[in-house]
């Protein structure tokens, strides 16, 4: 790690000697959508980036694997051929799931027994790709591996929503209707991303499908997002793919709006109740100056929210 520091390569980490864990890749995604792992270019190494493609897709990433010279790691490799040489293997990463299915697939795929151990493993992981496109790819590239029929593969592996109790009781809330507004139209999931408002979403799996969907936006297919959905808003938004028109379009915009409205309005909320605060406390130590400029925060922000 020192030596890649003093080589100038940054946004890197290790995981001191221990399995790359869930956990790990879990407090990664907070900070990028996209992984690279280092492997040893040896047999070992490649089974173990096979091994690492489930622990990346529990954790919700699709990673990347790039192979270094057998023998070396990151730190010996920028030490022996310079910053440039490891940028260019980070260049040439490839999908995990190539690895993956490959050491599924083995030596011996054509037996019988092994391709159906295989294809087991394959709709076990396919289960938790939550990603549309992702389990398309997966699906496809493992049927064609292991010799086994690709929708008998997709109908073991399709992904079964959560339920979630919160959700399907009582009326949706701005979220889910807004995630159901995001699946019916791909244009709508383009301004969700662009506006930032999924950062706002409260519940944790609207937030999940909206990331999802609007990951998806520019080549989005409606009638796969449906089924990545919850079950309490899948007749919803197929009725609302199955009956668009014109009215239906208008209506939409205003929808839209009203709920990055809800969305964003607890959020602006609890910042008018902390510049009030300050104000307060400001105003006890006599800091005439910091209660003005938390006053003038608090002014732009009520007149934001009325606008």
């Amino acid at each position: 790690m020192i030596a890649l520091a003093e080589a100038g390569v940054e946004e890197v980490v290790a995981p001191l000697g221990t399995a790359l864990t869930v956990e790990q890749l879990r407090v990664l995604r907070r900070f990028t959508e996209r992984v690279i792992a280092c492997f040893d270019g040896d047999a070992a190494g490649r089974r173990a980036a096979a091994r690492s493609f489930p622990v990346f897709v529990e954790a919700g990433l699709w990673g990347q694997g790039a192979f270094l010279p057998t023998g070396e790691d990151p730190d010996t490799y920028v030490r022996t051929q310079g910053a440039p040489a490891l940028e260019g293997c980070l260049t040439g990463a490839v999908p995990l799931v190539d690895a993956y299915v490959t050491e599924l697939a083995g030596p011996d795929s054509a037996a019988v027994g092994r391709r159906a151990e295989a294809a087991r493993e394959v709709a076990r992981v396919l289960r938790k790709v939550r990603n549309p496109f992702e389990h398309d790819v997966l699906a496809r590239l493992a049927a064609e591996r292991l010799g086994v029929r690709e929708e008998m593969l997709r109908g073991e592996g399709a992904v079964e929503p959560p339920e979630r109790p919160a959700v399907a009781s009582g009326p949706p809330g701005p979220e889910a209707r807004l995630v159901e507004l995001m699946a019916a139209d791909p244009s709508v999931a383009a301004r969700v991303r662009a506006s930032g408002v999924i950062a706002d979403f409260r519940h944790p799996e609207w937030r999940r499908t909206a990331e999802t969907i609007a990951a998806a936006a520019d080549a989005a297919d409606p009638a796969a997002l449906v089924q990545s959905l919850p079950r309490a808003l899948r007749d919803r938004v197929a009725a609302r793919i199955l009956g668009d028109d014109p009215h239906e379009r208008e209506a939409r915009e205003r929808e839209f709006a009203d709920y990055v409205t809800a969305i964003r309005r607890p959020r602006e909320s609890d910042a008018r109740r902390r510049l009030q605060d300050e104000m307060r406390a400001a105003e006890a130590r006599g800091d005439e100056a910091a209660a003005r400029a938390a006053r003038q925060q608090w002014q732009e922000l009520t007149e934001k929210t009325r606008t």
